[in-house]
């Protein structure tokens, strides 16, 4: 489907959009080398670069929720073995 920015991603959905922006940026650097006074191409990749790095900053953002989620479940399954034990 197509990325909706209020709605959270798979760890798949994610490998995805990389591997869309990784194959989007290979095909503009190619054909810039093949053209490389074309001022559109150039434009293209300011453009990419910047979608790049507002995509960098919500990976962050959802790797550090992640990161919190995971402490938090560690914490969890702390408690229930030290529940289960104490029975």
């Amino acid at each position: 489907g197509n990325f909706q920015g209020n709605q959270p991603i798979t760890r798949s959905e994610v490998i995805i959009y990389l591997n869309d922006s990784i194959a989007a940026t290979e095909e503009l650097i190619a054909l810039q080398e093949e053209d490389p006074n074309n001022s559109e191409l150039e434009l293209s990749l300011d453009n990419l670069s910047l979608q790049i790095a507002q995509t960098d900053s919500y990976f962050a953002e959802k790797l550090a929720q992640i990161e919190k989620i995971e402490s938090q479940l560690d914490e969890l399954e702390d408690w229930i073995v030290q529940d289960a034990q104490s029975l």
